[in-house]
């Protein structure tokens, strides 16, 4: 929505000048609305900023105090007197006051007006005298839901499959849906399965960030020695250390069991995170257990021999291999250390040590993050104006000055809340009292402070105070929104954007949507799958177009985002049958279920050069396509397009993923042929891309084309001994892709696959590459 001028429509109604304050509301020229509240608070949040330049000479004792405009200072403490005073001074001089300041108009000052404040103040200006709208929730358009066009439910169920179930759901089960609601249902049993689980992970440490210590030892080395004295306890066992004892560890196999400790360390505020929702337990549980979870392995680091649980010295004598059958690295036990008051996340070591204290950030940083996680507060929002020295003046401002404190009376009493953890994580009870005074007590907020009994376990105290606020309900909310549509919430726009209207309006209705659903969640006793439900149920999952003008809400809509490596890793499997993996010679087919071998989910390979994350250096995603990302999708495409081809075409075609409808060899020469070729064409658009399209659909048409010129070209070249007869070797099939048995012995001859001579193989690897490197293919997607 466009700002609307006054003299776009005939004048029906007077300006109201007055600079009284206890004017409620201006009447403009189109008959619309402004509430004086709005102009103050464009007033208070942006003009006052803008006077810095004027008050040292316009005010009491300055060089200007002869004239008839006169600041109160200091700004920051008088912006109600100054704001009467700016909108009397306009309503008798007009626009006078960027005349002076920009010295169009001879001003002793010279020039105290740059652009910016110049802008706003033309603003400021336009609203007093009610030649446009100060817009605020009183009087902004609303959008209605009926302006937005939505994918059907079977689209939207097929999306949240592959999304939170890694598998694409049967015909029948997308056919029987009849409304939006009906998938309920069926999302019920996706987030049963264990791929819901681990997409969970993936989303809560784009969150955490946590998996920046999984690598070697990381969490494991945040332990005290002192405190953890079993801390590295397998070395014991290891050859190097102690080579009279039988059976000890080898060097990879002590790798694999200090791997096994550190996974469970570093995964501790995640895997909790997973087992509350896993448990069907209130998501406040994530801050509030008085627990936290250990693994066979971890549990004799902090010291804990359960029995039955902990691995048992006993055991030193199985192979690794047996030892990981009978103690599973994902076996989670809740546990208690003595002595200490567990808050959940809070008190995790990888979450203290993720975002540390120092001696003078004295938990600043915990505070913050704490409530951008977990209290929808963003901090560093909060006063987003660059702030003049000179306003900033004193001993202690963080403490005192109001330009500081807007900020410091929120961080500071959570802050203070970690103050008996220390910068290492470690719980100190009382340490940082004696290293610095509180600047303000531990609290929830300057208003409710921490009682005196709470001294030792204030995180505990903090914790079921913040899942007590709606805040908390709302935090949760927006964590699954953007784990599902991979983009933060839309935040309240700020007046002085150039789009703000139309900001506001998109704000306004995803915020109503996000607080029906908080309600939701609320009532359900904060069950985190309700929320996931009702988010892919809502028009800001579903949307796939919008019918008014406003960019703000068509670019916070629906679902069009890069899908991330892990997640396409993921969905190359579920197309295929096969991962991207680094080994594609016939005799390494073995190894592509070798997680280790995947080329999106190694570092060393594409998983951040395609805009992944390490959880370290680099802790955003990036979401828009580059070069480099462009290579590697078209890398990908090219070859999932090789040896996947082949190799379904070694099964019968009853058990095929990509080719149910043809043979190896089948030309489009006979109409019976051609009609088979297009019947798989047309398979292939659904199964790879989503797309229910007829059969003489121009889509269709196009990918047969593509076959067809590709299979008389290549058999031409062939024939004419321009290219080889063989298949490339990586495309091949010399072993079978189940039991991985080399099929050249006199028996099954015929079962190789290494020869194309009609090119009608390398047509349908043609046909592949173009699918696979389609937006549908590499993108979330809310079209149909």
């Amino acid at each position: 929505m466009k700002k609307i001028s006054a003299f776009s429509y005939p004048i029906v109604a007077f300006l109201l000048l007055s600079g009284c304050s206890s004017d409620t509301e201006t009447t403009t020229a189109n008959n619309a609305i402004t509430s004086q509240a709005c102009i103050q608070e464009y007033f208070n949040n942006s003009v006052s900023q803008s006077l810095t330049a004027c008050v040292s000479c316009h005010s009491e004792g300055g060089q200007a105090e002869s004239t008839n405009f006169l600041l109160q200072s200091p700004l920051i403490d008088n912006k109600e007197s100054n704001y009467i005073l700016l909108k009397e001074f306009i309503a008798s001089t007009d626009s006078l006051i960027i005349s002076k300041g920009t010295n169009e108009i001879s001003h002793a000052g010279g020039v105290a007006m740059d652009a910016n404040s110049k802008s706003i103040m033309q603003t400021f200006i336009a609203y007093t005298q009610g030649n446009e709208i100060c817009y605020d929730e009183t009087n902004i358009g609303t959008i209605s839901s009926d302006t937005l066009s939505l994918i059907s439910p079977s689209s939207t169920l097929r999306s949240a499959s592959l999304k939170l179930n890694g598998e694409i759901p049967a015909d029948s089960t997308l056919e029987s849906i009849s409304s939006i609601d009906a998938i309920d249902k069926e999302l019920d049993k996706y987030m049963e399965s264990d791929y819901f689980y681990q997409w969970l992970a993936l989303k809560f440490n784009d969150v955490l960030l946590t998996d920046f210590y999984a690598p070697g030892r990381n969490a494991e080395n945040l332990l005290n020695g002192d405190d953890f004295p079993e801390k590295y306890w397998y070395e014991e066992f290891w050859t190097k250390t102690n080579d009279d004892a039988p059976n000890m560890f080898s060097n990879s196999e002590r790798y694999r069991m200090y791997k096994n400790v550190n996974y469970a360390i570093s995964k501790e505020p995640i895997n909790l995170m997973v087992h509350v929702i896993k448990e069907e337990r209130a998501f406040s549980e994530i801050l509030t257990a008085d627990y936290f979870l250990v693994n066979p392995y971890s549990a004799r680091t902090y010291g804990l021999n359960i029995d039955g649980f902990s691995f048992d010295n006993a055991d030193v004598n199985l192979s690794i291999d047996a030892i990981e059958a009978k103690y599973p690295v994902d076996s989670l036990k809740e546990v208690k250390l003595d002595g200490i008051p567990h808050a959940g996340i809070l008190t995790s070591i990888t979450y203290l040590n993720r975002f540390p204290s120092t001696n003078t950030n004295l938990d600043r940083h915990r505070s913050s993050k704490t409530q951008l996680f977990f209290f929808d507060t963003d901090i560093l929002a909060l006063a987003n104006r660059p702030i003049d020295a000179v306003d900033v003046i004193g001993n202690s401002a963080t403490w005192t000055n109001e330009n500081c404190t807007v900020c410091h009376n929120i961080l500071e009493p959570i802050a203070s809340a970690f103050s008996n953890w220390d910068n290492r994580g470690r719980y100190r009870p009382g340490w940082r009292v004696d290293l610095a005074p509180f600047s303000q007590e531990p609290g929830i907020s300057i208003e409710k402070k921490a009682p005196a009994s709470a001294t030792n376990n204030i995180l505990q105290w903090l914790s079921k105070e913040i899942v007590k606020d709606d805040r908390f309900a709302m935090a949760s909310v927006k964590i699954f929104y953007k784990a599902l549509l991979s983009r933060d919430a839309l935040k309240k726009p700020q007046k002085e954007e150039s789009n703000y209207e139309e900001a506001l309006e998109a704000y306004l209705y995803e915020n109503g949507i996000l607080e029906d659903i908080k309600d939701k969640f609320l009532a359900s006793s904060m069950n985190a799958k309700v929320i996931i439900k009702e988010i892919i149920k809502s028009p800001l999952y579903r949307a796939n177009s919008i019918d008014i003008d406003n960019d703000v809400l068509s670019n916070a809509i629906g679902q069009a985002h890069l899908i991330a490596p892990e997640e396409l890793n993921s969905k190359i499997f579920t197309t295929f049958g096969y991962y991207w993996s680094r080994y594609l010679q016939p005799y390494a087919q073995k190894e592509n279920n070798d997680s280790n071998n995947h080329r999106l989910l190694r570092e060393d390979n594409y998983k951040t050069l395609y805009g992944g994350i390490n959880s370290g250096s680099i802790s955003k995603r990036v979401d828009e396509l580059n070069g480099v990302m462009a290579n590697i999708q078209l890398r990908m495409a090219t070859q999932m397009a090789c040896f996947p081809t082949t190799r379904d075409f070694y099964f019968p075609m009853n058990e095929r993923k990509l080719f149910p409808y043809v043979t190896q060899n089948q030309e489009p020469i006979t109409e019976g042929s051609i009609s088979d070729i297009k019947r798989n064409i047309q398979y292939l658009h659904k199964h790879i891309l989503g797309e229910d399209l007829a059969i003489n659909d121009a889509e269709i048409e196009a990918s047969y084309q593509l076959f067809y010129q590709t299979y008389l070209e290549g058999k031409e070249r062939v024939y004419n001994s321009e290219e080889n007869r063989a298949l490339l070797y990586e495309c091949r099939v010399y072993y079978n892709p189940l039991t991985f048995e080399r099929l050249s012995d006199e028996e099954h001859p015929q079962d190789e696959i290494v020869y194309d001579d009609n090119y009608v193989i390398r047509a349908w690897s043609a046909v592949i590459t173009y699918l696979v490197s389609d937006f549908k293919f590499l993108y979330e997607t809310s079209g149909e």
